[in-house]
């Protein structure tokens, strides 16, 4: 207590400075490190690794997760009652795991942008373009033609003065 300021009570909710975590460090400083990985990860490696397997006497170079998926089926086939309730709940178990990686995340709002601008951009492409197409004019006289598609003689138009 003799290097502690005078005015600073020890007491409840309050510790001595000596026992407080310094700044810049950590207060756990031998915790886990960084890139450490937990058991599902390290089963997940050694499932993807491949070995040989011969089957129908041809030899066979595939993951461990398809050779072990290979013997429970055959067993289960071969009549074994304990691999029937085990496959069935490594099913559920994958069936699950494929609804969850399939819901997508939430879209943000540059996502919604980009994507309304190219759905319209495809109603666009999709949409017909309509085409002005001129009155035909053959040997007919200015009478002919009718007075609302083309107006020959602007001048008979204008307001008399």
């Amino acid at each position: 207590m003799t290097n502690e300021k005078k005015d600073y009570l020890v007491g409840f909710k309050k510790p001595p400075s000596s026992g407080k975590f310094k700044k810049g460090r950590s207060g756990n400083p031998k915790g886990r490190p960084k890139g450490a990985k937990n058991f599902r990860t390290y089963l997940n490696l050694e499932l993807k690794e491949p070995i040989n397997i011969t089957e129908n006497g041809e030899h066979k170079r595939v993951p461990k997760s398809q050779a072990a998926a290979k013997k429970y089926a055959n067993m289960a086939v071969m009549g074994d009652p304990k691999m029937i309730p085990i496959l069935l709940k490594l099913d559920d178990l994958a069936d699950s795991q494929n609804a969850q990686a399939s819901e997508a995340a939430p879209l943000s709002y540059k996502d919604k942008l980009v994507m309304s601008n190219i759905v319209e951009r495809m109603q666009q492409m999709q949409a017909p373009v309509p085409v002005a197409t001129p009155p035909l004019i053959d040997d007919h006289k200015p009478s002919d033609i009718p007075n609302d598609t083309v107006d020959l003689n602007p001048q008979d138009t204008l307001p008399k003065e």
